[in-house]
């Protein structure tokens, strides 16, 4: 079923719907490791941890893939970092013990731990850990998939509105080139992003009705761990 719905959400994510999958699991960290390997997509998060609602109600590995979700859902700034922060409408969680936490983060597992004032995710990924059969964890921090759809939902948005009675001319091109700079410079103040190229725009001699805009651009990255060196002399 999961295999399922990550083929629908990197669909509906390749269509302008991005999408994200929220799961979870309990009991044994390795077979939720190994179910995370298997996913290995951007676009599928898998926590492990059985949360307990609360008020009432039994543990269960659904309420805290919800939670999670949840907390996802209502960030209105998508580099702000859910590390530490209490998941809502959880109060216990049955999770892993801290010598198991790094190999299911190891694995593109996101831990729940239980903290004096409730439940938190140790550390938010997706399940990608590799690509094309290299490591590479470009993609598991949730926020560098959060930050990518959020501006390219902002760059569309903002572009949609000069299609109306748009020509092929060079004022539209340039119109379109300088509505992408301006996003991406205010993206780069904010500290949504880190930097960016020139856009560059054009209309195909193939295809003059579709005007191509071509935007790249650098996630900022988040800092999830301090370590702390210390040198000492008596």
């Amino acid at each position: 079923l999961l295999g399922v719905a990550k083929a629908l959400a990197e669909g509906w994510s390749e269509n302008q719907q991005e999408t994200l999958i929220f799961a979870g699991m309990g009991g044994d960290p390795e077979a939720a490791g190994a179910l995370a390997g298997k996913m290995n997509s951007p676009r599928v998060v898998l926590s492990f941890g059985s949360a307990r609602p609360l008020g009432a109600g039994e543990e269960s590995p659904f309420w805290g893939a919800l939670a999670l979700c949840a907390a996802v859902a209502v960030l209105e700034d998508p580099s702000v970092s859910l590390t530490g922060q209490l998941l809502p409408g959880v109060g216990k969680v049955s999770g892993a013990t801290y010598a198991q936490v790094e190999g299911l983060l190891a694995a593109g597992v996101t831990p729940f731990a239980q903290t004096g004032a409730g439940v938190e995710a140790v550390r938010v990924l997706t399940t990608s850990t590799t690509l094309e059969g290299t490591a590479n964890r470009s993609f598991s921090p949730i926020n560098s998939i959060l930050i990518i759809d959020y501006v390219m939902r902002a760059l569309r948005r903002s572009l949609a509105a000069l299609l109306r009675g748009a020509k092929n001319s060079p004022s539209t091109l340039s119109a379109v080139s300088s509505q992408l700079t301006v996003l991406l410079g205010d993206f780069l103040e904010r500290g949504i992003i880190t930097g960016y190229e020139a856009p560059r725009v054009s209309c195909p001699p193939e295809t003059p009705e579709v005007c191509v805009a071509q935007v790249s651009f650098r996630a900022a990255y988040l800092i999830n761990q301090i370590h702390i060196r210390a040198q000492i002399q008596l």
